[in-house]
């Protein structure tokens, strides 16, 4: 994941000690509304642990559970509306 940012202009980004940790600073009751750039980082065939990481191809990408989404550390029964923008992938994918 690269270029983490945020599209509410209100809210704040910051780092914390661990590089796979953020804090997002917000008004109460504020949509929270970020995006980011999903990579690829891997080359070659699925090793371990690469078959656990977001897959991107040329003709196809799988995202399954926590592999490729930046999500709250919230409780888990908490539900979260979540919006994906697929308007850069190829024309001719369903």
């Amino acid at each position: 994941m690269r270029n983490l940012r945020t599209l509410s202009a209100k809210n704040i980004i910051s780092d914390t000690l661990s590089p796979s940790i953020k804090t997002i600073r917000h008004s109460p009751d504020q949509e929270v509304v970020i995006a980011y750039d999903l990579v690829k980082d891997w080359t070659g065939p699925f090793r371990h642990p690469a078959e656990f990481h977001g897959t991107l191809m040329p003709d196809y990408l799988e995202l399954t559970g926590d592999n490729a989404l930046v999500h709250p550390k919230l409780p888990s029964d908490v539900i979260l509306t979540v919006h994906f923008d697929w308007s850069k992938l190829p024309a001719g994918w369903a």
